[in-house]
């Protein structure tokens, strides 16, 4: 009697999760700011208002001096690199 084994499964996929947890977040995090604008009569509003323009100026130094200004200087080495 021949008995013939078969491939062990694949693994799993990793989970990706969900975009739901996220959602939640921002719910959250938008009605807390909400109670905490009204508690602090719109005292609040403008601390979120300040930290979003640090994230923003942050954000472009990124794109400015991280992305482009890398993309740049890694092409300029390949540049040398292939000159004789």
């Amino acid at each position: 009697m021949k008995t013939s084994r078969s491939s062990p499964p694949d693994p799993p996929s990793p989970n990706r999760g969900s975009l739901f947890p996220v959602l939640l977040a921002i719910l959250f995090f938008s009605l807390v700011s909400l109670v905490l604008i009204f508690l602090t009569l719109g005292s609040f509003g403008l601390i979120l208002l300040a930290a979003g323009g640090l994230f923003l100026a942050a954000g472009l130094h990124y794109l400015a001096w991280g992305w482009w200004l890398g993309r740049v200087i890694r092409e300029e080495e390949a540049d040398e690199e292939n000159e004789p």
